[in-house]
């Protein structure tokens, strides 16, 4: 006996929509000032 998941409506075709540059610049930021907080938090707890 098989049982399917029903499908969510909304999800299948949903387009994706593209970031603009500003909220690029803002992530890439954001992970440049994260990382090294990562890579020490990281070292001390291993």
């Amino acid at each position: 006996m098989s049982v399917e998941a029903a499908p969510v409506p909304g999800k299948a075709g949903a387009p994706k929509i593209k970031a603009s540059d500003r909220s690029q610049d803002e992530r890439r930021l954001g992970w440049k000032l994260v990382a090294p907080a990562v890579i020490m938090m990281l070292l001390v707890t291993a």
